[in-house]
């Protein structure tokens, strides 16, 4: 229950009575001297889950890692104006009764979660107690709550003297720590006003951490104004990340959820290179669009930003749906600068304007082409600076950018003749074409005895890279033809396994329909003129008479008939 104005006026006034009191009449002397157990009733000024702590915002999956109730054995301190007692409860609710022993107090008691042995009270009925740097990132684990009641009541309602920073994630977090500009943790003193309102002071550190919080959890710090945060994480595959927080306000009992820190992208500044400038790096939502900074500091000259992804910025430029981390240089206000533009990527140059500047060389280029040089043209076909060379270059403007040229790659193919010879009778050739451009391969070689079969390869090749290709030879066979008596008329040879044309040109021709690789023609048939393939061995053919006439008579078929 709430506790109302007249009762915190009460304590008020014991604890004004104990200051005044004097040195011989001490605290102890007006309690009795019997220590007793005693039990009390706690709960918080409102449910954790309430508006009132700004838990609203949460999402489900985030409001799971906020513990809201007392569990068993949770232990709390209550000071009867002597001791520190430990006070445990066995409940499981957001109301507990814990138990404890304690002396009576004439002056009322006061209550202090979670316990701390170290915590005491002081003269002026103020509380010391400690912010723990390193915490669990569930909520009741960290926060401190304080509370007073009178002799008569047995009932603490805590209010938070803290407050509370979310921060999530999609992957398991190692650890996550959050460094401040400002005290967020350590020792702090806590004081109530009349209406029993808790108000810490004087905390000395400025880091607190948490590990092995799965997706993130709760931190509990100082209320503190304008501090600038900054998170570290590291997830469980090793990857460390920071995000940046500006301007941050905390008041007492608020929970500021930043949600998801792999949501965000970080704008950072790197200002090093301008004598006496600043700027602060800063972490926004992924698809927003925040503004560069305007100024680098007080009467601190400068042009404007590059960005990483190579374009220039001016000063207070709004970004355009940032989605990814970015990087950017702050540029001197009597400087210029060559944005080179390259195989998708981008890297600049500041020079003072009237300056010579040198072309960098770069190796990176798109498949299939090389690097030749530069020019301010978008769509190149020629170069206008030379990589490594001295250019004065005129800047109109604070930047130009400059495109690199590329041309088609040149690829070497050799042709090895492998034992044969080409006509000048070499046995290697060399042919450069474009690269991924097909191209004959010529000459053939040749070589006695064996026939030409092409180039061992070549069908598969892409004509993307150097590459040798080495002759393939095939040996020759023969084919012999017969006349109807049986005597050879002509021998030829043809590539075994290759390809043979039937000759048509013997004498026979005009008087045959046909060669066949038997006499009575029940073998193999070849018409004369025709090409047949995969040819292998050697053939003896005989001729097949016609059933036409000859055209023509000529004393060898005259004296056949």
């Amino acid at each position: 229950m709430n506790l109302n104005i007249a009762k915190y006026t009460l304590l008020a006034a014991a604890v004004s009575i104990v200051a005044c009191k004097n040195d011989d009449d001490t605290f102890s002397e007006q309690l009795p001297a019997a220590v007793g157990n005693m039990t009390f009733t706690a709960s918080f000024e409102t449910s954790l889950s309430k508006a009132a702590l700004h838990l609203s915002n949460t999402t489900a999956a985030n409001s799971e890692h906020i513990r809201t109730y007392f569990r068993a054995n949770d232990a709390m301190s209550v000071f009867d104006g002597v001791a520190n007692n430990k006070f445990l409860t066995q409940s499981n609710s957001t109301s507990a009764s814990f138990s404890g022993t304690a002396k009576p107090s004439e002056k009322g008691y006061i209550a202090l979660f979670p316990y701390n042995p170290n915590a005491k009270i002081n003269d002026d009925g103020s509380l010391n107690t400690s912010i723990p740097a390193k915490q669990s990132g569930i909520e009741l684990d960290g926060i401190i709550a304080i509370a007073s009641t009178t002799p008569e009541e047995s009932n603490f309602t805590l209010r938070n003297a803290t407050s509370l920073i979310g921060l999530h994630s999609k992957t398991y977090l190692k650890s996550m720590k959050v460094e401040s500009t400002k005290p967020i943790t350590g020792d702090i003193k806590i004081t109530m006003d009349q209406n029993g309102i808790p108000t810490a002071t004087g905390a000395t550190t400025k880091t607190v951490e948490f590990d092995n919080s799965p997706e993130g959890g709760y931190l509990s710090v100082m209320p503190t104004s304008n501090a600038n945060l900054t998170v570290t994480y590291t997830t469980d595959n090793g990857t460390t990340r920071t995000v940046y927080f500006r301007n941050v306000t905390l008041t007492r009992s608020q929970i500021l959820d930043f949600g998801n820190v792999d949501e965000l992208v970080t704008i950072s500044f790197d200002v090093s290179k301008i004598a006496g400038a600043t700027a602060t790096d800063f972490s926004t939502k992924q698809n927003s669009k925040p503004n560069l900074p305007s100024s680098v500091g007080e009467n601190v000259q400068f042009n404007g930003w590059i960005g990483s992804d190579g374009k220039f910025y001016a000063k207070g430029e709004v970004l355009q749906t940032i989605t990814s981390d970015m990087s950017f240089v702050a540029v001197a206000g009597n400087e210029k600068i060559l944005i080179f533009q390259y195989n998708g990527k981008s890297m600049f140059l500041q020079f003072k304007a009237g300056e010579k500047v040198t072309m960098p060389t770069i190796t990176e280029a798109p498949e299939g082409k090389v690097f030749k040089g530069w020019s301010e043209s978008p769509n190149p076909y020629k170069v206008q600076y030379e990589a490594g060379k001295e250019y004065t270059v005129t800047v109109n403007n604070e930047s130009l950018p400059i495109y690199a040229y590329y041309d088609v790659k040149d690829v070497k193919i050799t042709l090895d003749a492998n034992g044969g010879k080409f006509s000048d009778n070499t046995t290697k050739k060399e042919i450069v074409h474009k690269w991924g451009v097909s191209t004959a391969l010529t000459p053939e070689p040749t070589q006695a005895g064996k026939w030409f079969k092409g180039w061992d390869g070549a069908a598969n090749h892409d004509f993307k890279s150097d590459v040798t290709f080495k002759a393939l030879w095939g040996t020759m066979s023969k084919i012999t033809y017969k006349d109807f008596n049986g005597q050879t008329v002509k021998t030829e040879e043809y590539p075994d396994g290759g390809t043979a044309t039937i000759n048509n040109d013997i004498q026979l021709s005009a008087m045959i329909k046909a060669w066949n690789t038997k006499q009575d023609g029940s073998g193999t048939e070849y018409i004369p003129g025709q090409k047949y393939e995969k040819l292998t061995g050697n053939i003896t053919l005989y001729p097949i008479k016609s059933d036409q006439k000859p055209s023509t008579i000529d004393p060898w078929v005259f004296e056949e008939f």
